[in-house]
């Protein structure tokens, strides 16, 4: 952002606040693609859980086209407005506000079914991962008076 035309809306922004708008638009977004947007699409055709992270998963990569389309403006030595910028952002958030919102809805309505069917998948835990915590220590502790310096990492 630092070699775009930073004046927005009478202000002269830093280019370390245009990263502050992604937070602020996924607040905003969050309720409107559920409340608004999601029911209005499903006017035309009926929304499922796979359709709605296509459809965000599209956004995304257009917002990609905006973000490569600025890049090249910047190389061709111009200063385009922080506003393709903003763009981008709005782009890439209303997005990602669609495929991670709807892929915690889908994995969790898909662990209830599965859960329904009777089989329980296995929970990995932090205990998991102990035995192997425990081989490397050993070694460790056997091999650090080998070398001139004691390194102690676990």
């Amino acid at each position: 952002a630092e070699k775009m035309d930073l004046h927005w809306l009478g202000m002269n922004l830093i280019a370390a606040q245009v990263q502050t708008a992604n937070p602020i638009l996924i607040l905003i977004f969050i309720p409107l693609v559920n409340y608004l947007i999601y029911p209005a699409i499903d006017r035309f055709f009926p929304l499922t859980p796979l359709r709605k992270i296509g459809i965000g998963l599209f956004l995304t990569g257009l917002s990609f086209v905006v973000i490569v389309w600025i890049q090249g403006q910047i190389d061709s030595g111009l200063r385009p407005s922080i506003n393709w910028q903003l763009l981008a952002y709005v782009i890439l958030t209303l997005g990602e506000a669609m495929v991670s919102i709807t892929g915690l809805e889908f994995s969790y309505t898909l662990r209830r079914s599965i859960q329904q069917m009777g089989v329980e998948p296995r929970r990995h835990t932090q205990a998991d991962g102990l035995p192997v915590l425990h081989v490397l220590h050993d070694f460790h502790v056997r091999n650090r008076c080998r070398f001139r310096r004691c390194v102690v990492f676990l």
